[in-house]
């Protein structure tokens, strides 16, 4: 599997690493929890508007027409991410594009055979070799490796901005909270928390 990021001939500045399983579980958590707080429904999380929402948490610009790569790395048995209004997951990449005012993304699976950490750290390496091409890299980790990606950064020319669940430690890189673009996505406006918490 080939996405553009991965072809020499391509050029994208802007691009986000997911790691889709925990990106999809936190989602489950924030619904499970805030439907109890606000006793009522939650959506499933909408794909486009965390994509603008991520983009602009991570430094991108707030109104574009870029195109940008959004790789989904996920475990080969991992099917469909529950928790995201998302489908085709299994079908040949690009699955989807979305357009927002941050511009058009493109997303990408890419079935992690040696496991998601290793995937993402190659993929990380593949992206920094590139860095005539890329600008600004989004990278949304699992806790569980995020110290491999901070410190992978230190080194890094590539900008590089963490979507994290709390405040990491470390330099060379920016970060903000996951849970930001994730309320967007999921219609929970900052008055309604405050009503409630």
């Amino acid at each position: 599997m080939k996405f553009y990021t991965e072809n020499p001939n391509l050029s994208r500045k802007y691009t986000l690493l997911i790691d889709a399983e925990m990106l999809d579980k936190t989602a489950f958590g924030l619904i499970v929890n805030f439907e109890r707080v606000f006793e009522r429904r939650l959506p499933k999380a909408n794909m486009n508007k965390w994509l603008y929402a991520a983009a602009i948490d991570g430094g991108f610009p707030q109104k574009s027409e870029n195109t940008t790569d959004a790789i989904l790395i996920k475990s080969p048995d991992y099917k469909e991410m529950r928790n995201f209004d998302i489908d085709m997951f299994e079908c040949e990449e690009p699955i989807k594009s979305y357009k927002n005012e941050a511009g058009c993304f493109e997303l990408h699976i890419k079935n992690a055979e040696e496991g998601i950490a290793t995937t993402f750290l190659e993929i990380l390496n593949n992206l920094s070799e590139r860095k005539n091409d890329i600008e600004n890299l989004i990278c949304v980790p699992a806790p569980e490796y995020i110290r491999n990606i901070t410190n992978y950064a230190h080194s890094s020319d590539i900008n590089i901005s963490l979507l994290v669940m709390e405040p990491i430690m470390g330099y060379g890189f920016s970060q903000e909270l996951l849970t930001y673009s994730l309320f967007y996505s999921l219609g929970i406006s900052t008055e309604e928390i405050r009503e409630h918490i």
